[in-house]
């Protein structure tokens, strides 16, 4: 089993206290790589005042000046940015890194987010699908020319002849691993469906019960073996954080997280949370002592086959001397189990 760190979540930071929140952020990444995390995780986020995380390659290259072993997980929303693009900040960051990046295709499902980058939340697998084909491209020796429904490269001048065909283009610089490991985010069965057809390792959402991560694992191992893929490693993100009882952890965490479950009621009410503070942890997060949580992960470990588990340990309200206590306590109490 192997644990990494989720280190950008900025809940409930307002503008004033947004540049101390940034160094906090780069204090728990050196503190995750010195107890032995094995990632810390990026994860993109727009419009939104209390995620601000809109720029996660920029904040991965920060923290991988601050780490020396651990890996720079980057959940990327891909269907708002150019594959190109894309293709040359990760490059980057693999190369500022010393090749540790981990990348992460996401496609977003927030209609503000759609609305604002002009991108239609239709289609929005097939262009992922198309993205993921022009990165592998890139990261060859090879020029690269593509044609798809969602991409043209090099796409010609509107008034350019017809059946004029363009050079192919070389993309620079190429990164240091060849090629970078790439997950999947996937919150829905189409999603599913489309990282088992790939063989890329399934990044489900941190709300999902045990049945309904249950239900996606079946649908993703299935789809898998019908595509003839393989793959051996099965990430899971969850919400953690460790206290010395469960009375205390209770205690720092409960009123954030009814903030932070009113919030998702409106931007996923599919999720079914609770107003309850025990119905919203039950099934969904790793909260409470040791023992705890030691009992929660053998659980996902024996129901799903879990081997690497991204803690979310920047729950609403804590704060930064709370996270950095509890990130220590699960590296002395629960890494070693």
């Amino acid at each position: 089993m192997r644990f990494g760190f989720g280190v950008s979540n900025f809940e409930l930071v307002d503008g004033q206290s947004l540049p101390a929140a940034h160094q906090d952020m780069l204090e728990q990444a050196s503190l995750a790589d010195a107890l032995g995390f094995d990632s810390v995780w990026i994860a993109e986020q727009h419009f939104a005042p209390e995620r601000q995380c809109p720029s996660p390659f920029l904040i991965g290259t920060a923290i991988a000046m601050r780490t020396e072993q651990t890996k720079i997980g980057v959940y990327s929303t891909m269907t708002f940015a150019h594959p190109i693009r894309l293709a040359e900040d990760a490059a980057v960051l693999d190369i500022f890194s010393g090749g540790r990046l981990i990348l992460c295709a996401g496609t977003g499902y927030r209609p503000d987010e759609f609305a604002a980058f002009g991108v239609s939340a239709r289609g929005k697998r097939s262009r992922i699908r198309e993205s993921l084909e022009i990165l592998s491209l890139a990261w060859t020796d090879e020029p690269v020319a593509y044609r798809g429904a969602h991409f043209d490269i090099p796409t010609p001048e509107p008034d350019a002849a017809e059946g004029e065909e363009l050079a192919p283009i070389s993309v620079f610089p190429k990164p240091i691993q060849r090629p970078i490991p790439i997950w999947m985010a996937a919150f829905g069965n189409v999603g599913v469906r489309q990282a088992g057809q790939l063989g890329l390792p399934l990044y489900t959402s941190p709300l999902e019960t045990m049945p309904q991560l249950k239900e996606r694992d079946l649908l993703y191992r299935t789809t898998m073996q019908e595509a003839g893929q393989h793959q051996a490693l099965f990430p899971l993100l969850r919400s953690v954080y460790v206290a010395a009882s469960m009375a205390q952890a209770r205690a720092d965490t409960e009123a954030g997280l009814l903030t932070q479950s009113r919030r998702y009621r409106q931007w996923r009410p599919q999720a079914g949370l609770s107003e309850a503070f025990d119905q919203i942890t039950a099934d969904r997060f790793i909260i409470g002592d040791p023992a705890h949580c030691v009992a929660a992960i053998q659980r996902y470990i024996a129901e799903l086959g879990t081997n690497y588990i991204v803690c979310r340990m920047n729950l609403p309200g804590l704060s930064h001397a709370k996270v950095m206590a509890s990130m220590r306590l699960f590296a002395k109490e629960i890494m070693p189990q």
